[in-house]
C-alpha cells in the first residue's frame, strides 16, 4: 500500500510530539508544587525517547531511506509508547498499594495521548486502519 504522505500529517505529528515533550518537562515542575496523587515513573526516559522520536520525524534522510515504512513505524511508536507507559504506571501503582479504583480513574490519560495517532491514521490511511488500530490497542491493553 504505497501512497504519498498527505500534506500536513508530518507537521501536525511534530507539533504533537513537541507538546508531549513540553508536558514531560512540566511534570517535575508541577510535582514540586503539588505531589502527584499516584506514584509516577520518572519522566526522563520518556523525555529522551520523545526527543529522539522528534529527531526521527524531522529527518528527511530517514524518511527517504525508509520509504513507505516511515510513517507506519512512527505511528506504531506513537501508539506503543503510551501503552507501555500506562502499563508501567499501573504496575507501579499496584506495587505501591494504590486502590484499583484510583488507578482506573487515572488510566484514561493514555486515551487522550492515543487520540492524535488515531486521527493521523485516519487522515493518511482511512477508517479501516483506524478500526484495526483500535482493535490492536484494545488487545494490547
Amino acid at each position: 500500500m504505497s501512497r504519498p504522505l498527505e500534506a500536513g500529517v508530518l507537521p501536525l505529528f511534530r507539533v504533537f510530539v513537541v507538546f508531549e515533550i513540553l508536558l514531560l518537562l512540566a511534570r517535575p515542575v508541577a510535582g514540586a508544587f503539588r505531589p502527584p496523587p499516584l506514584p509516577a515513573p520518572s519522566p526522563w526516559p520518556a523525555l529522551v525517547l520523545q526527543t529522539l522520536f522528534l529527531g526521527y520525524l524531522w529527518s528527511a534522510r530517514v524518511r527517504e531511506r525508509m520509504g513507505t515504512a516511515y510513517l507506519p513505524a512512527a505511528l506504531a511508536f506513537a501508539v506503543a509508547g503510551p501503552l507501555i507507559g500506562s502499563a508501567f504506571a499501573l504496575r507501579m501503582g499496584l506495587a505501591a498499594g494504590v486502590p484499583a479504583p484510583d488507578l482506573v480513574r487515572h488510566s484514561w490519560l493514555a486515551i487522550v495521548v492515543l487520540l492524535v495517532p488515531v486521527i493521523l491514521i485516519a487522515w493518511q490511511y482511512g477508517f479501516r486502519w483506524v478500526v484495526w488500530t483500535c482493535a490492536a490497542v484494545t488487545v494490547a491493553d
